[in-house]
């Protein structure tokens, strides 16, 4: 009699993400797309709600809700989205309490890539800095297969008390190639307010958040994206626009799982004026999405022929050269902010 082999389905490894203060967190979730397409669980914490005047500090209950999360995940890492120096005092004492348990700490995000040395005397394992789709992959794999990890493109780590930091690289000129950001994260939840909610809290909200793009053209010098634009390896340009038909393919997917969607905005820090992508850009935007949107721009970026094509108009406002916020594409034309 033949004897018939029934495989054992395999384990998918699992990393865990924590986005700070934003149930949107674009970052993480081009994250989740990239680790998803490498073969990873991708479970995806939003932890405590957005606040620009008054975040409101992290509590025990909320500390011991995440820190059963990530022991139940068992992940092969946590990656810690550290955007700003607002909420770093929420950070540290999450890595506080993850500290205890076996799993290694990797942060990333534009704080850590400007000032990954802190982060590190902490508590972090790891710091990536700038894009991390593809390194935050490659430290995946190095940690679960038991690989060296030492020269990873981008990666931060402590070497004797000594801080040791890769040149970055393995960064995609062409941002297309990154994937779309994940709408609807698979297997997220909540924290906030001494409660865990299943699910992705996006999927509720009334308005999306995008990026066409990467980067900014200006040296401003209360911003840091100079300083971010500066670390980027020869051959990778300062800004990297996203194709039309990606950005769209986005705002499709957002229209569909987000289902109370009624208004978009473009969260670059200086919307893209390329010759003949504005126009591309509102032909399809208009024949696909039709929603309301803003965008920000700077008077120098915004010429007449652009501002008549998107629909721009309305109230506004420019302190000293400070990037302009502007209403576009309202239903019937242009209305005042």
């Amino acid at each position: 009699m033949e004897e018939i082999r029934r495989s054992r389905p395999l384990v998918r490894p699992v990393v865990v993400l924590v986005a700070f203060y934003n149930k949107k967190a674009l970052g993480v979730r081009y994250l989740e797309t990239a680790l998803e397409g490498a073969g990873y669980v991708v479970h995806t914490i939003f932890y405590k709600d957005f606040n620009s005047v008054h975040p409101t500090p992290t509590t025990p209950a909320e500390l011991e809700l995440l820190r059963r999360e990530v022991e139940a995940a068992r992940p092969v890492l946590v990656g810690l989205s550290v955007m700003s120096s607002m909420y770093l005092d929420t950070v540290y004492q999450v890595m506080d309490t993850l500290g205890s348990l076996p799993y290694p700490l990797v942060c990333g995000g534009a704080y850590a890539t400007m000032f990954p040395q802190p982060l590190l005397e902490r508590g972090a394992r790891f710091v990536l800095r700038s894009d991390g789709e593809r390194t935050m992959v490659r430290l995946a794999d190095a940690l679960n297969r038991g690989r060296d990890w030492r020269d990873i493109p981008s990666l931060c780590y402590l070497e004797a008390g000594n801080l040791r930091c890769n040149p970055i690289g393995d960064l995609e000129a062409d941002v297309d190639q990154y994937g779309l950001p994940a709408v609807c994260c698979r297997d997220a939840c909540f924290i906030d307010r001494d409660s865990l909610v299943r699910g992705d809290p996006q999927l509720s909200t009334r308005s999306y958040e995008v990026i066409a793009s990467r980067g900014c053209p200006f040296t401003c010098s209360y911003c840091c994206c100079v300083n971010l634009r500066r670390l980027l390896p020869q051959g990778v340009p300062g800004v990297r626009t996203r194709s039309v038909d990606s950005v769209i393919s986005e705002l499709m997917e957002a229209k569909k799982h987000c289902k109370k969607l009624v208004f978009v905005h473009f969260y670059d820090e200086i919307f893209p004026n390329l010759p003949g992508w504005v126009d591309d850009f509102c032909l399809q935007y208009r024949k696909h999405i039709h929603l309301p949107f803003t965008i920000w721009s700077h008077p120098k970026m915004v010429t007449p022929p652009a501002v008549k094509q998107a629909e721009i108009g309305g109230s506004y406002r420019s302190d000293h050269g400070h990037p302009v916020r502007l209403r576009a594409g309202a239903p019937g034309g242009v209305s005042p902010l």
